[in-house]
């Protein structure tokens, strides 16, 4: 599985997550895209799942759409769009 870490989480986590091909966003050159370009890139690149700590995403975005899977963390944990919670 293809996972983009997105900017604001520690990159560190990649650690923790097994044996899928773990890319961050900085690595990939993509600092400072607004959420919908990210989106846009990500997907077009091959990316099934993003991992955000932006709990904005879910309003500001229309992710019922899409082909990917997009987590939110936080400190009171994960959220799953509502897309993708259907799935």
């Amino acid at each position: 599985m293809k996972v983009l870490l997105d900017e604001n989480i520690d990159h560190r986590l990649r650690r923790h997550l097994g044996s899928h091909d773990i890319i961050t966003v900085s690595f990939r050159g993509w600092d400072g895209l607004k959420n919908g370009k990210l989106l846009d890139v990500a997907e077009r690149d091959g990316f099934e799942v993003l991992i955000t700590g932006d709990q904005t995403i879910f309003r500001e975005q229309n992710l019922t759409r899409r082909r990917s899977t997009y987590t939110a963390t936080s400190a009171d944990g994960p959220t799953r769009s509502p897309a993708s919670a259907a799935s």
